[in-house]
């Protein structure tokens, strides 16, 4: 499995996209995807507080290694810390941690994970048992509305680009859209936050978020599934 392609953001898009698709009464559409490539339902989870889709490579730059943490308890998490170590034969010989870009998780919902090591000699890896907190309620506070997507298999070059929504009272700060990004056997390839075009984002605001993928890794992915998220502004 080939390293994860860089993203780039296209800002040209952003124009575009800033008057999205409006329903009559005024308020963004239900998600409408035009797309070449599915888009990913909630994948089932296991009992616990698990990871599963497990994806890794290597190249000249160094080690990858991406998957899922899946809420498969009865309760909401929050705070779901992943650590990564790598090993060669049964000596550590890197490691890494950190919660995931998704800070709240219903029960039956997951959210991707992905590190990326410097040049190491290992022969495998190893994941350690999640951590994590129980949260009272998850909030909706944002909404994908309209996305699609695009491959050029002469320039090497997939794009992802659509718009989020406000569905909460409240201003949102630093509104993203993390990213996932799957091959052939549902392994993820690449986990990242996707910038929207403002920084603030009022209630029933919309704006835009647009990424482009290049090189020969593009031709891996057969889906993507995205999650809004972003800061509740209080009072």
């Amino acid at each position: 499995m080939n390293p994860v392609f860089a993203p780039r953001y296209v800002k040209a898009l952003f124009v575009a996209f800033s008057i999205m698709c409006v329903s009559a009464s005024g308020a963004p559409s239900e998600i409408q995807p035009r797309a070449w490539l599915p888009v990913v339902s909630q994948p089932s989870c296991l009992h616990g507080v698990t990871v599963q889709h497990i994806g890794y490579g290597s190249n000249v730059g160094g080690t990858w290694v991406a998957g899922e943490v899946c809420n498969g308890t009865q309760v909401p998490i929050s705070n779901a810390r992943v650590t990564v170590n790598l090993l060669n034969n049964d000596q550590q010989v890197d490691t890494a941690s950190a919660i995931t870009l998704v800070p709240t998780l219903r029960p039956g919902e997951s959210t991707c994970f992905h590190f990326f090591f410097g040049p190491q000699q290992w022969t495998r890896y190893q994941i350690e048992p999640v951590t994590y907190s129980p949260q009272a309620t998850v909030t909706t506070i944002l909404s994908i509305t309209t996305v699609i997507d695009a491959y050029d298999p002469l320039l090497q070059e997939y794009w992802i680009y659509g718009s989020i929504w406000n569905v909460y009272t409240a201003t949102i700060k630093f509104p993203r859209v993390v990213m996932t990004l799957y091959d052939n056997n549902k392994a993820v390839l690449s986990c990242f936050p996707a910038n929207v075009n403002v920084i603030e984002l009022g209630p029933g605001g919309v704006a835009a978020f647009s990424e482009i993928f290049h090189g020969p890794s593009t031709a891996d992915i057969t889906s993507y599934r995205l999650q809004p998220i972003g800061n509740v502004v209080h009072p």
